[in-house]
């Protein structure tokens, strides 16, 4: 079950690591480099995230959700699926979840 407060939301403890690492990638990909791409940003800067600009967050939160809930069966079996169906690239933190994801976005 899902809660949420004033300004935050948080998904069920078993599929934290999960969003983490899928955010992650999304920050790893969206880097801005394409035309119109836009560039994702995590921050625990709460007073930078807005619904009308890039910057996500919790970046800290993201970071304890990642060690807290490690890379599972199914989230390997999703992401076969997405890479050789649709994708045909991979979220380096499934594949190598020993990987720290960088600090700083």
């Amino acid at each position: 079950m899902c809660t949420s407060d004033t300004d935050s939301w948080e998904p069920p403890a078993s599929i934290k690591g999960d969003l983490a690492r899928s955010m992650f990638y999304m920050a790893i990909r969206y880097t801005g480099d394409k035309t119109n791409e836009p560039v994702l940003y995590l921050t625990d800067n709460t007073a930078l995230i807005k619904s009308t600009n890039s910057y996500m967050g919790r970046l800290s939160a993201l970071l304890a959700w990642h060690k807290a809930d490690p890379v599972s069966v199914e989230e390997v079996a999703r992401q076969e699926k997405i890479y050789t169906l649709y994708q045909h690239n991979r979220n380096p933190l499934i594949d190598h979840p020993e990987s720290r994801p960088l600090t700083s976005w």
